[in-house]
Order: structure tokens, then C-alpha cells, then sequence
């Protein structure tokens, strides 16, 4: 962003992810497009162009800068060959903010044809049916896709703000509608809301993305969520993730949620497969990397996971899932002071996420500290009376305490409430004390995992 005015970077990170979503849609199967979250990692890196290319395992950059004064754009870009250097094509372009959809069809456009790649038929239809011609609806949007990147719970509900104002300027604005269901399925998994108020939305927001353009690849991957985490739709869950993963087999996201789901279901090895993709895809995504802990911690690889979660921790010494991650998998081998560490500093690095204390809970019980496991019990009462608090969360402290009937109690109430987190609970080893229960299979017979 070369505007000067802080106000405006909202709208370079914007169009920066819109053309790795244009370029990744252009040959997705012979153009593979490193996403957003890995590439904003060298916005101000100041490192050249070989480092950048080695660290990410690519053959050619395109790099590019924007200037917005008032309602006008200057764009330039080019691409560079990372072997040697050398500038493969250059261009610039001068438009109204109303043309961005264009300026952004037309870079990619070109740079397709500098790698020689032949566009798919559908691209174009597939693109303009998912834009809108609207630059209020556009900036709105643009600032949601801002807002929603910095994850925090701020960020989501300026994002939900900005997505719903987007679809007010522009009631067919597909991309908007389905990043607005991203969004309130991100709200249900961080405890901001119960599954049972948003996810509806989520799923209404989706169901219009797709009326207005069927091929929107993060719609199906968003339609798969929901099946998978609220309807426990287990086949129709997979299907939308191959579906979206067909139409760009470049979403990282996509690929995160199917593996996923894969885990949930026990299919180890095609869990693997898909978030080892999504790393390649992006490969400094904290969540992707993170992901690749908690795949291995349900596929009781519990050394591998540690070993993971430290890596990411490195990337990020304040990223609390890291955190939590490597207390289960330190927890599951018996190191429980060394897991109590890991919990509590998930616990200080978080906003207060009830599952992230609840893994607190869990480990101080298992650790012999059950006045504190207790406390924690009482804690999550007190905030349930001003917020809501997932009932999975009180069942995986009862779990720990050994308190079986409690944590049953509380698994019924998230079943109630078509708890997101329950999606776990077939994998989740903190629970393996109540496989035996005949009252356990039944809620896993209810939520339809397959035998």
C-alpha cells in the first residue's frame, strides 16, 4: 500500500487475497497459488526475492503495490522468475475503485498467459457471478475479509458487521454471503455464541451464496462445515468438501476442514494427507500448522503432535491454540506439571476461551490438584451467568475429576444444543473412560458416526 494513510490498508490486504483466490481458480490443477496468510508473512520482511522463493518452495512471485487517492487506483505488478531473478512480465493500471473485479480478472488474465496456462472455461463465469459492480459493497467487504484475518473477537464482529452491510449495498454479492457464514461458524467455535443461534445464519448466508453462484468453492467448503459440525452429516459433509476442493483444489481451507472431518471420523492417514496439502498451500497459517497438532493428537501420535506444537509456537510464541495443543499431547503421556505450564499459558494468551480453560481443568485434575480443577468448575459457572459457555467445556473437567455421570450430563446438554465442539467426541481421549458406557454409544449413535 503505498496510499500513506494507515485508514487504507484494509484494501492492498484485500486485493492481495482476492487475486491468490483469482489466480488460484485459474488452472487449479496445474497453478498452485501459496495463500493468503503465508504470503502477508513477507509484506515487510524485506527479504529478497531467492529467500522468498526457497522459504515457500515456489517458482515465480508477483508482487505489486496499490495507490488509492478518493475514488481512483493505480495498480502495478509484476512477475518475477525466482531462479534467476528475472522480470517475466510487468504491467500497471489506472481505474475507478468500481472496476477492481476487472483490474484484478485482467492481472490474472496475464499472468496465466506469461506461464502459459490455459484458463478454465467456467473461470470467468464462475468470477463475475461471485463479484459485485458496487465499490460501497466492495469496500464493505473488503474491511470484513480485514477485520475477520485478525481473529479475535473484535475482529468478528466488525467482520459480521462490514459482511452484512456488503449484502445490504449489494443483495447479490455471493463472496459476501459466504464469508459472512465463515465468520459465524468461526463466533460458534470460539464460544462467542451457542451453535444452535448462529448457525443457522451461517447456514442461510451459505445457502444463498450458492443460489447465486454454485461454483463459489468457499460456499461448499462452508455448506461442508456446517453438515459436519452442526448437522453431523457425515457423508454430506464429505461431499461438500470435494466439492469445494474440485472447484479450487487451491483452498487451503477447504483442505483444513476436510482433514478435519476425516480426523473426527478416525480416517488417520487421509486426515494427513489433506493438512499436509493445506501446508504446502500455506505453510506459515498458524491455524493450518496447529491443525497438524490436533490431527495428530486424535490419531494418538502423541510425540509427533508435541513436536508440532512447538514448531508452530516457535512461529509464534503468543498463539494460545499452540499452546493448548501441546498441553494434551504433553497431558497424554503423563508429564502432567509440564502440561499444567502449557494450559495456563493457552489459558493467559486467549480471550478467555471456555474449552481453552476447561483443558486447564482437566490437567489440574489429572495432576492431583482437584481444589483447583474445582475452581476452575466454578469459574466457568460464574461466566456462564453473563456468557455462554459450551457445556463440553464443564464435561471435560468432570471427566478429569473421574466424575463420569457429571460429564455424561453435560455431553447431553451440548447434544441438545448441537454443541460444534461434539464433532470431537469419538476421537477426543479424554473421554475414553465413558467408551464403556452404554449412554455414551447412544449419543454417538444419535450424532451418526459411523461404527
Amino acid at each position: 500500500d503505498l496510499s500513506g494513510d494507515a485508514e487504507q490498508e484494509y484494501f492492498a490486504e484485500g486485493l492481495t487475497e482476492e487475486m491468490i483466490t483469482q489466480l488460484g481458480r485459474l488452472h487449479p490443477r496445474g497453478l498452485g497459488v501459496i495463500a493468503r496468510t503465508s504470503a502477508m508473512r513477507y509484506k515487510q520482511a524485506g527479504k529478497s526475492i531467492g529467500e522468498i522463493g526457497t522459504e515457500l518452495g515456489v517458482d515465480y512471485l508477483l508482487q505489486g503495490s496499490v495507490r488509492r487517492a478518493a475514488d481512483r487506483l493505480r495498480i502495478t505488478a509484476q512477475l518475477v522468475q525466482v531462479s534467476d531473478g528475472t522480470q517475466i512480465w510487468a504491467e500497471s493500471y489506472e481505474r475507478g475503485v468500481a472496476d477492481i473485479f476487472a483490474i484484478q480478472r485482467s492481472v490474472a488474465e496475464s499472468v496465466a498467459r506469461s506461464l502459459a496456462l490455459e484458463l478454465f472455461p467456467t473461470t470467468e463465469r464462475a468470477l463475475g457471478s461471485a463479484s459485485t459492480t458496487d465499490p460501497a459493497a466492495l469496500e464493505s467487504y473488503l474491511r470484513g475479509r480485514y477485520h475477520w484475518h485478525r481473529l479475535s473477537e473484535d475482529g468478528m464482529q466488525k467482520s459480521v458487521a462490514y459482511f452484512q452491510l456488503a449484502i445490504q449495498k449489494d443483495p447479490n454479492f455471493a463472496l459476501a454471503y459466504s464469508a459472512l457464514a465463515e465468520v459465524q461458524i468461526l463466533v460458534a467455535f470460539t464460544g462467542m455464541l451457542p451453535s444452535s443461534d448462529v448457525i443457522p445464519q451461517a447456514r442461510q448466508a451459505t445457502l444463498r451464496a450458492l443460489a447465486i453462484n454454485e461454483e463459489l468453492a468457499e460456499a461448499h467448503a462452508s455448506l461442508a462445515s456446517i453438515n459436519k459440525n452442526f448437522d453431523w452429516n457425515w457423508p454430506v459433509a464429505e461431499q461438500e468438501y470435494k466439492r469445494s476442493i474440485d472447484l479450487n483444489p487451491n483452498n487451503a481451507m477447504a483442505r483444513w476442514g476436510y482433514a478435519d472431518l476425516l480426523s473426527a471420523l478416525g480416517r488417520a492417514e487421509e486426515a494427513m494427507d489433506q493438512i499436509q496439502r493445506a501446508k504446502e498451500l500455506d505453510p506459515f497459517s498458524l491455524v493450518v500448522n496447529v491443525q497438524i497438532s490436533w490431527t495428530l493428537y486424535m490419531a494418538r501420535e502423541y510425540a509427533r503432535s508435541k513436536e508440532q506444537s512447538l514448531k508452530t509456537i516457535e512461529m509464534e510464541p503468543e498463539f494460545a491454540a499452540a499452546h493448548y495443543s501441546l498441553g494434551l499431547a504433553l497431558e497424554q503421556t503423563g508429564k502432567q506439571r509440564e502440561a499444567i505450564l502449557a494450559f495456563e499459558k493457552a489459558r493467559d494468551r486467549s480471550e478467555g476461551n471456555s474449552i481453552g480453560i476447561a483443558g486447564l481443568g482437566h490437567s489440574y485434575a489429572l495432576g492431583g490438584r482437584q481444589r483447583d480443577a474445582r475452581d476452575i468448575l466454578e469459574g466457568l459457572t460464574r461466566a456462564s451467568a453473563v456468557r455462554y459457555i459450551s457445556p463440553y467445556a464443564f464435561a471435560i473437567v468432570h471427566a478429569g475429576l473421574g466424575e463420569d455421570a457429571l460429564a455424561m450430563e453435560w455431553l447431553e446438554k451440548s447434544f441438545a444444543l448441537h454443541d460444534v465442539w461434539l464433532v470431537w467426541l469419538k476421537r477426543d481421549p479424554r473421554f475414553e473412560s465413558l467408551h464403556a458406557d452404554a449412554r455414551f454409544q447412544s449419543l454417538l449413535a444419535r450424532m451418526n458416526f459411523p461404527v
